[in-house]
Formats: structure tokens, sequence, C-alpha cells
């Protein structure tokens, strides 16, 4: 699974190379889509990982009674 820091570095990538050469209007757009999905993925990595530590702390099947499943 890709990880936060992953999702960070691509990103940083992305914005590197939109800075760096002239391109068009719609790889300009396509990059900044993928920038912001990149967020997103980053953040929800980001609460994965966070609930699996908070799981781990309580218990093991803890995160289970808590949601009711």
């Amino acid at each position: 699974m890709i990880t936060r820091e992953q999702c960070k570095t691509y990103l940083l990538e992305c914005e590197e190379l939109g800075a760096q050469i002239p391109i068009s209007a719609r790889l300009a757009t396509a990059i900044m889509a993928l920038n912001l999905n990149l967020n997103v993925l980053a953040r929800s990595v980001a609460e994965y990982e966070s609930a699996v530590r908070d799981e781990a702390k309580l218990g093991e099947g803890a995160l289970v009674e808590i949601l009711g499943r």
C-alpha cells in the first residue's frame, strides 16, 4: 500500500514539474487534478494509519466493537 510519505513525495514532484517547464492548459489541469487526488489519498492513508494504531492500542477487535459491526 502507498504510504503518506510517498503521496507527499509524488505531490511535490508534480508541483515541481508543473513549475519547471511551460505546459499546456490541458496538461496543467491534469497535473492539478493529480495533485488534488494525491492530497486526498495522503489524508486517507494518514486516517487509516491512525485508526490502525488506535485499534492496536485498544486491543484486537476493539475498533469493530466501537463501530458496532
